[in-house]
């Protein structure tokens, strides 16, 4: 990088972008206000003499890093997009009390020079894994103010009927019968006069179907509970809160809950339907715990794989490895992991890590010994998303390289398996702590019975037993 021209390049979404360029042999570093035309830019390569001498470093400020490194690279600029805390870091060095644009910015332009083993050119993704990545994005903003907006209509039901509430859990399934007893007998003198049966009816006739066994009794309980608590005040006129206020804020919330989850299936069908267009799509649901929404979160973040040199290099910009404290000849094992990189996706490795132990076996096997002495299962969660990594930049890997087959299960003989034989060996090998539970339930209550059947046997028995037995002081006649 001797010949090159470093070009540190700080991003504004509303203001100019700060530039500060380094020439070689050249002392005093060059600054330079600019916008976001594509004059602009031409004029920055052409100072810097051409796009081959030109290196420009900037960090991800939001989306507005996207048109101006496509830009560059499409010119034959070589662009680096490094991580915000590196560049935050590496500022603080080299100017420790100044923060401005322009510290920013020669910061970013000396980091290629300063360490250029950990800078790796910009590679865009394709339209698809584009796509993808923020239709996934988005997804994952509306499923959770999806939760805010339940969570919101649950807690108006505090104030006015407390029993009614607690029916509630914080990330219970908010199904059409649920919403329909909310918004149309939240009221709880409405829900007690109705009772059951009159509730029952009009569910039917609303074609409401999918109530849980005891739930609608459960309401009117609760509802009766809340008119006893209200009734007195209600009567003589002294109540401090007004019910039709609560029908409208419900009425409100769901409205709100059922505009989103239309959304939501909007959503989902747009990602299905890119998500085939990528050609991938068999290939990365066919590892253990990824399905149809972890699959397209992976391929819109990761893009094209061959840009890691190693699986490991892949674990750690997910953020998936543990940290490193060491110093002489002390090294503390079981650090905490970086959490560096994209925190929705390091969420999905976690929730696919937890499902695909339970399909797969050797997964199983390392998650059941770690836990049974004593791992806790967070950590242990943590440790085979991990390996799960590593086993999906292997696929990917072969998959670039034209190998489709994807992921095959297998014995601990190396024999493959099906996905389903292998979920039944993990089920049977390794048993959840509430299958062994239950099985040992089960257990005890056949010895039990056994007890008890060999007692009644036994009894008839020992009563014969007694009573031929002659008596040693008959009574007197």
């Amino acid at each position: 990088m001797d010949d090159k021209v470093m070009i540190g390049l700080d991003l504004s979404r509303r203001a100019q972008h700060q530039a500060v360029i380094l020439r070689p042999g050249q002392p005093r570093p060059e600054t330079r206000r600019l916008g976001s035309t594509a004059e602009e830019f031409e004029a920055l390569v052409a100072s810097a003499g051409g796009p081959e001498r030109c290196v420009v470093v900037m960090e991800p400020t939001g989306m507005a890093w996207l048109p101006v490194s496509a830009w560059l690279i499409h010119r034959g600029c070589t662009v680096h997009r490094v991580d915000t805390r590196s560049a935050h870091g590496f500022r603080k060095i080299i100017s420790r009390n100044v923060k401005s644009d322009r510290a920013d910015a020669e910061a970013l332009a000396r980091m290629p020079t300063a360490d250029p083993t950990r800078m790796r050119p910009l590679a865009l993704a394709t339209p698809s894994q584009f796509s993808l990545d923020r239709l996934v994005r988005m997804r994952a903003d509306l499923v959770d103010q999806r939760a805010r907006v339940y969570l919101q209509a649950v807690s108006t039901l505090e104030p006015f009927a407390p029993a009614m509430e607690r029916l509630f859990g914080k990330s219970d399934r908010f199904t059409d019968a649920r919403r329909y007893l909310m918004r149309h007998y939240c009221v709880p003198m409405d829900a007690a006069e109705a009772g059951v049966e009159g509730i029952r009816a009009a569910l039917a006739a609303a074609e409401v179907d999918d109530l849980e066994d005891g739930e609608l009794e459960a309401w009117v309980a609760a509802a009766q509970i809340d008119t006893a608590l209200w009734r007195s005040m209600v009567e003589c006129g002294r109540c401090p809160v007004d019910f039709q206020l609560l029908s409208f804020q419900v009425g409100v919330h769901l409205d709100r809950y059922e505009e989103l989850t239309g959304h939501i299936e909007k959503l989902e069908d747009k990602i299905s339907e890119v998500h085939r267009h990528t050609g991938l799509a068999k290939v990365i649901e066919s590892l253990p715990g990824i399905g149809e929404v972890i699959g397209p979160a992976v391929l819109g973040a990761i893009g094209d794989v061959r840009r890691f040199p190693n699986a490991k290099a892949f674990a750690c910009w997910l953020g998936l490895t543990p940290r490193k404290n060491q110093t002489g000849v002390s090294d503390r094992a079981g650090q905490r992991m970086s959490k560096a990189g994209n925190r929705l996706l390091r969420r999905y490795f976690y929730l696919a890590a937890d499902s695909g132990r339970k399909s797969d076996l050797d997964l199983a096997r390392w998650y059941f010994e770690r836990t049974t002495r004593g791992m806790h299962h967070n950590a242990a969660i943590t440790a085979i998303a991990n390996r799960l990594a590593h086993r999906i930049y292997a696929v990917l890997k072969r998959a670039a390289d034209g190998d489709t087959k994807g992921y095959t299960f297998h014995d601990e003989d190396g024999a493959e398996l099906s996905k389903s034989e292998s979920s039944r060996l993990v089920r049977e090998r390794y048993p959840s702590k509430r299958a062994r539970a239950a099985q040992a339930k089960k257990q005890v209550g056949r010895a039990s019975n056994a007890q008890g059947k060999g007692q009644s046997k036994d009894s008839p028995r020992r009563s014969d037993e007694v009573s031929t037995q002659p008596e040693s002081n008959p009574a007197p006649t």
